[in-house]
């Protein structure tokens, strides 16, 4: 059947630079004799406002053609608009929307008001709504990608229409039925993987006397595998057994002290001064982690969770890994890992 209204998606991200193809000629002062390939570019930029393009990347900003990929710790954020075609209004319109993962988990996303002309108008973007004739309504929907492959979005839009009156329902007092209708479209996108976190978990003993165990170094490699990124921070939030100490900073002479000779110290990290981390490279940080003090003497619940991660076969959990970044472009990225263990020999 042909339905009153129509569904249009675009997906909400930062643009990209257009590229274009260059043309690589000698210019004509460069060379003592130039060629009639550089001369016929020179006579063209000379006789037009025509410039001739010689880098790969122009000024110009464009949206992606499709909702293409989204790399994981990303927000996929959508735009829904429902609009109506027809004069007559429609009631009882709702929007329904929901992400299949790859590993088969679906999550119903909650729309909410693309405007706040939306919400002064009362429309809060739950529930069923009323389009007029030439008019639309605007959802956006927004999910954390976690999961590595193909993700498929499907929306459902429904709404109500009068039932055909019967012999029964002609009376003055009669109250028609409505007859509920409803179209959807799928979408397909891929998620992907654009950090690559290695971990390595090493006993350290700061004195000779100290208890094995009691303290590790713990080395977190990072590399881009995608594109350029600009770090903004990388965290460790240990587990409630431990506690850490950042051994990515170092104290330098304050840049913005310049009165005082250089007395005046701040701390810096060590890739504070690159920030961006280019595809491929790799970056390593380290941790020092120690057991925090026993509350209640030798006889704790440490000791009790240690003996359970022996029999269990599991490891002792550190903590979480959570990882801040932006693209080129400044789109927002997060990743937290999950949790870290340490492989917990019988003594």
């Amino acid at each position: 059947m042909d339905h009153p209204l129509t569904l249009k998606v675009m997906r909400i991200s930062r643009p990209s630079l257009q590229l274009q193809s260059p043309t690589y000629v000698d210019p004509v002062s460069s060379v003592p004799t130039p060629s009639d390939a550089s001369l016929a570019l020179k006579a063209l930029e000379e006789a037009t406002t025509t410039t001739i393009p010689t880098f790969p990347i122009t000024n110009h900003a464009i949206l992606p053609p499709s909702f293409g990929v989204i790399y994981v710790g990303q927000t996929f954020s959508s735009l829904v608009c429902v609009n109506n075609d027809g004069e007559e209004a429609v009631r009882g319109v709702k929007i329904r929307a929901e992400i299949q993962t790859h590993s088969g988990v679906v999550v119903e996303l909650d729309p909410e008001t693309a405007t706040e002309n939306d919400k002064r108008e009362g429309d809060q973007g739950q529930g069923e709504v009323e389009v007029e004739g030439g008019k639309s309504i605007r959802r956006v929907i927004s999910h954390d990608i976690r999961e590595v492959g193909p993700h498929v979005l499907t929306i459902t839009v429904s709404y109500a229409t009068p039932s055909l009156p019967s012999d029964a329902d002609t009376g003055p007092n009669s109250n028609p039925e409505q007859t509920t209708h409803s179209f959807r479209k799928i979408f397909k996108f891929s998620g992907r993987q654009s950090l690559s976190v290695k971990t390595k978990v090493n006993d350290f003993q700061p004195s000779l006397g100290a208890k094995v165990g009691e303290n590790v170094i713990l080395e977190v490699q990072i590399q881009s595998l995608e594109e350029g990124m600009v770090m903004e921070s990388l965290r460790f939030l240990p587990a409630r057994e431990w506690e850490v100490e950042d051994l990515n900073t170092f104290t330098a002479p304050s840049s913005s002290d310049t009165n005082s000779g250089g007395t005046r110290k701040e701390e810096k990290g060590i890739f504070e001064s690159l920030a961006v981390l280019n595809p491929g490279s790799v970056w390593q940080y380290m941790f020092l982690l120690s057991k925090r003090p026993l509350e209640g003497g030798p006889g704790s619940r440490r000791v009790s969770a240690e003996a359970e991660a022996i029999m269990a076969g599991r490891g002792e959990q550190l903590g979480r890994l959570e990882i801040n970044w932006r693209t080129s472009m400044g789109e927002v990225g997060k990743l937290v890992t999950s949790a870290l263990v340490r492989r917990v020999a019988p003594r």
